[in-house]
């Protein structure tokens, strides 16, 4: 019997696991499925930047003290408008010498020019006579030698009277150099003088205009102010008379009118003395001062261009003593043609033929000397040319000294807005302070043309390309939103700033496209922009896609079972990723209840 009962036992076990066995058979895994579509692939781009633009900051390059700053913070400034004036009363003074260093070494080139046309003139006609003084030496001892014949006594009263008519051309031409030496002296002296009352006169102002008023000039200026108040309250109380004339109908209008017009005359008198008591009062201006002390520069200089004009006087007294060689020169010849006319006259005697003998060596060594002279040309020439090079550079000096002086009056280089001033009035600079801190002047700001740069990160490099439109926002004014265009895409990847190790970042250059001035430089901004990574992509949701293993897995619904599938991945984005390879168009793929399926799995679609 219990036996029985055992049997029965396990035949009801056996059915019992049958049955359950069925039941988990005919149990499927549900799940949720997409269809894989083509469609395009769409980012949104976020970083953060900053506003950029010129920036230019202003430094002396001469040495000098600040006199006036001629802006504020926040002017607005054009391209060469003054800036800053810096007091330089060493570069004016050396402006001054280099102007009267100039002029001296002009007039040293005038004189070694002249001396070089004198010379260059002369010398070659002295070495022509020399050589025919020769011949006619020679020619004359030949004579003497073998006697004279009737045509030669006549040649020789002809050359006698040539040479007395030498003779006179060269004192006339001598009493001229003297006339012009008398007159170049006399003109030389004048412009002393004058050059010496301009230098008086000159310091003279600078004395009065550092003295200020006399007491006698204010005086009188009261006086004058006391008279104009005078007059002013008698045209007042004349024009009051006028008036209650007039209102009684004794006199015409014009009349009245008169009466006012001398009342705004005599008020404007009033104002006029009393302006000029208050000038008298206040003394001299700073600026004054300054003209006052560079015209008694400009008079020292004009002084040493008078005092270098008596090189003039010096050529002059060359021209008298080369008049009076060559006078000198025609009394020879004339003494010489004259001998000569006796001795043919009276035929030839040993001491005429030795004379002549003399006259001929005397010849030889005159022309030797002019052939000397000759030489001197050349040395001449190299004293120019080295008077030249000195005036060149006396030149070059004072156009270095003008630049300098120039820059005593700092321009602004754009145009633009101060952004900061960064000196005050008073302080010291020179082109050295750049080097030490705290020694810039101004700070401008080309606000015409502001730009963004933005910080992307390289894994979001795809979703910028150059002339993308992207918006732009900041807290400061959380309810704008500016457009923009990239211009440029940097070609490097920069570790970025404060941030992981190994993190990127690409620097992307963005014009605004609308006038911003809200947006100052240096302000921190968002940029945000959209782009289509691709237009026609194989796509699938971001939660259909298993890593395993270092491998992209997905599971396709076949005919209600599951098949895993390796795919390789591309483009993505936060809810979607592109497939290219792996699976086709119209795959259904499982996107939800993944956890415990397994390839071959009977499944149930939801």
């Amino acid at each position: 019997m219990a036996r029985a009962r055992l049997f029965v036992f396990l035949i009801v076990l056996a059915t019992g696991v049958g049955a359950l066995g069925m039941w988990k058979a005919r149990q499927r895994h549900a799940v949720e499925v997409v269809t894989v579509r083509r469609a395009a692939l769409t980012a949104t781009l976020s970083a953060t930047g900053f506003v950029e633009a010129t920036e230019v900051t202003i430094t002396a390059k001469v040495t000098g003290r600040i006199a006036a700053i001629l802006v504020d913070e926040g002017s607005t400034v054009r391209r060469g408008q003054p800036l800053i004036r810096l007091d330089t009363p060493d570069l004016a003074a050396h402006l001054q010498v280099a102007r009267g260093g100039q002029a001296a070494a002009q007039a040293q080139e005038r004189v070694a020019a002249d001396i070089v046309n004198l010379t260059a003139a002369q010398v070659p006609t002295q070495v022509t006579q020399a050589h025919a003084a020769l011949a006619a030496a020679q020619a004359q001892l030949e004579k003497l030698q073998r006697g004279a014949r009737p045509e030669e006594i006549q040649e020789a009263r002809a050359a006698a009277q040539q040479a007395s008519a030498g003779l006179a051309a060269a004192q006339v031409q001598l009493a001229r150099a003297q006339v012009a030496l008398e007159q170049q002296k006399a003109l030389s002296e004048a412009q002393l003088q004058q050059a010496l009352a301009a230098l008086a006169a000159a310091r003279a102002r600078e004395e009065m205009v550092l003295q200020g008023a006399r007491p006698q000039e204010i005086a009188q200026a009261q006086a004058r102010l006391r008279d104009a108040q005078a007059r002013c309250d008698g045209a007042a109380r004349e024009w009051e008379r006028m008036k209650q004339l007039f209102a009684e109908g004794a006199i015409p209008k014009q009349q009245l009118d008169q009466a006012e017009t001398a009342l705004e005359t005599a008020k404007a008198a009033e104002a006029a003395a009393r302006e000029d008591l208050d000038l008298i009062r206040a003394g001299a201006r700073e600026e004054e001062k300054r003209m006052a002390r560079a015209d008694v520069e400009a008079a020292e200089a004009q002084l040493r261009e008078a005092r270098a004009a008596a090189e003039q006087v010096r050529l002059r007294q060359h021209e008298v003593e080369a008049a009076q060689a060559q006078v000198a020169e025609a009394e020879a010849a004339l003494q010489t043609a004259e001998a000569k006319v006796k001795l043919v006259e009276a035929g030839a005697r040993p001491e005429d033929i030795e004379a002549a003998r003399a006259q001929a060596r005397q010849a030889m060594g005159a022309l030797q000397e002019a052939r000397a002279a000759l030489k001197q040309i050349a040395l001449r020439r190299r004293e120019l040319t080295a008077a030249q090079a000195h005036t060149r550079q006396a030149t070059a000096r004072l156009q270095a000294a003008a630049a300098d002086y120039k820059e005593s009056l700092i321009v602004s280089p754009i145009d633009g807005v101060v952004a900061r001033k960064l000196a005050d009035v008073g302080e010291l600079v020179t082109p050295m302070t750049p080097l030490f801190p705290g020694s810039e002047l101004l700070k401008l700001v080309d606000t015409n043309r502001r730009w963004v740069v933005a910080e992307v990160d390289a894994e979001d490099l795809a979703k910028v390309f150059v002339g993308q439109n992207v918006t732009v926002t900041t807290e400061a004014h959380p309810y704008r939103a500016f457009k923009g265009r990239v211009r440029e895409i940097g070609a490097m990847a920069e570790p970025k700033p404060g941030g992981r190790t190994r993190a990127k970042i690409v620097r992307v250059q963005i014009d605004l496209l609308d006038p911003a001035p809200e947006l100052k430089p240096g302000l921190e901004v968002d940029v945000k922009a959209h782009a289509t990574l691709d237009d026609n992509a194989l796509l699938v949701p971001n939660d259909a896609i298993i890593i395993n293993g270092g491998k992209s897995q997905v599971f396709v619904v076949v005919n209600d079972r599951v098949r895993l599938r390796e795919v390789q991945l591309g483009k993505r984005n936060p809810t979607r990723t592109e497939i290219i390879k792996g699976l086709s168009e119209g795959d259904r793929v499982v996107v939800k209840g993944k956890e415990g399926l397994r390839d071959g799995m009977a499944v149930e679609v939801k």
